[in-house]
């Protein structure tokens, strides 16, 4: 695979682009062409007047693909491997219609390509909730490093991606991308990046009720499979379900671990420790949560999340679905009461 191809894989596939939606965008991946246009530096306004953002100070670059890439060495216009610069940041708008659907395209591309998630957290700024990912690829010799920030609304999606070619580089200039971050507004509406992402990946939500410390609570598990056997042990600590769909397909599912139990987790499917886990920190809610992501190739297996210890006592957020669950049915009672 050539060099710059990874890269745009680096940048691309945390943003669940898939090889057909660039080349959809006229992009045949045979070594990326970057076009000559203004210089584009300081201060960027997308044409919808969508986003803005400061790039860093000195980071100068051009069109890529309708979207600005900019670097602090500056991005050559031919379309040679020179082209593609060592360090680079790219900002991103989309349609959010245009985005719903392509994630799981994207995550076969993710696995076939060398590429593993190092970190993922919900995070919120300057009031827009958003998507935090780390990612390392390597192919054929060839290596990138990324950081991306994922900022949907109801309407458009924002990304802002930071990507090396070494992993030297990537703590050097990662201040600068993270001050750039910070200067990002949005014109749009902040949405829930759990509820986003659900929908994005066509996920089902399943709600099972279990006792924890002697409390009743509802998980609700997300995901893409048929699920059964859904149990939880509160002796052993672990959460334990059966998964199936069709072969043909990659399935996904994710549990909100933190309702249950304490972290770290170990995850298994069928007796194996699991190859393809994320573990999320939520920071978006009033009360950090830790959500537990799985990937895996279809048909049937058995999961099972053990945790360290069992959650001590409600989080908040679930206390309170608690206390009001608590009163509607003090209510209902009330309400049976005086009618017989």
């Amino acid at each position: 695979m050539k060099l710059k191809t990874i890269m745009v894989l680096a940048l691309m596939v945390v943003i669940f682009m898939s090889f057909s939606m660039l080349q959809a965008r006229g992009e045949e991946f045979q070594g990326p062409t970057l076009t000559a246009t203004d210089t584009i530096a300081g201060r960027y306004t997308d044409p919808s007047s969508f986003l803005t953002v400061e790039f860093p100070d000195g980071w100068t670059g051009i069109d890529y693909l309708g979207s600005p890439l900019v670097s602090p060495d500056g991005v050559l216009e031919d379309g040679g491997m020179a082209g593609w610069p060592e360090v680079s940041m790219m900002a991103v708008v989309m349609k959010r219609s245009g985005l719903e659907g392509m994630i799981s395209d994207a995550a076969d591309d993710e696995s076939d390509y060398g590429c593993k998630t190092l970190s993922t957290r919900y995070v919120t700024m300057q009031g827009v909730n958003a998507i935090e990912n780390v990612k390392e690829c390597a192919s054929d010799g060839n290596y990138a490093k990324s950081k991306v920030y994922i900022m949907p609304t109801q309407s458009q999606i924002a990304v802002l991606a930071y990507s090396v070619t070494s992993a030297e580089k990537y703590e050097d200039y990662l201040p600068a991308f993270e001050q750039s971050v910070q200067t990002a507004r949005l014109d749009g509406k902040p949405v829930q990046v759990g509820s986003f992402v659900s929908r994005s990946l066509g996920l089902e939500r399943t709600t099972y009720p279990i006792t924890v410390a002697g409390n009743p609570v509802e998980i609700a598990l997300e995901s893409s499979s048929d699920i059964s056997d859904f149990s939880f042990d509160e002796e052993s600590k672990t959460i334990s379900f059966t998964v199936a769909g069709s072969e043909d397909k990659k399935g996904v599912t994710i549990v909100p671990a933190s309702w249950a139990l304490e972290g770290p987790y170990t995850v298994m499917v069928d007796g194996r420790p699991a190859q393809d886990v994320v573990v999320i920190s939520d920071t978006t809610s009033q009360d950090e949560q830790t959500i537990v992501r799985l990937d895996y190739s279809h048909s049937v297996h058995e999961i099972s999340i053990t945790g360290a210890a069992v959650a001590p006592e409600f989080p908040p957020f679930v206390a309170g679905l608690a206390a009001a669950g608590a009163i509607g049915a003090g209510l209902a009672a009330r309400k049976v009461l005086r009618i017989t």
